[in-house]
């Protein structure tokens, strides 16, 4: 249940904001549309979901077997080497 609106603005009042906990933005012009992004992200605090893992190692994936196609064609050329001279 949500308290009445005079009890919500009265505890806004009572507790202002921490300016020290806003986070810094880039400048933005009066009136524009533009909404402001953050200076700095840390990516290494983002938690990925599991679809965009599944993506990641897929391309990683990819990327290995196409770059063993050519040793593995050098290792077919070794085994259908004719030994007998």
């Amino acid at each position: 249940m949500t308290p009445p609106p005079d009890a919500m603005a009265t505890d806004l009042a009572d507790h202002p904001p921490d300016p020290a906990s806003a986070r810094p933005c880039s400048s933005v012009t009066a009136g524009s549309s533009v909404h402001p992004r953050p200076v700095f992200l840390n990516l290494m605090r983002i938690q990925m979901l599991v679809g965009a893992l599944t993506a990641i190692g897929h391309r990683i994936s990819g990327i290995v077997l196409a770059a063993s196609v050519p040793w593995a064609v050098y290792l077919l050329k070794l085994s259908l080497r004719d030994t007998r001279a």
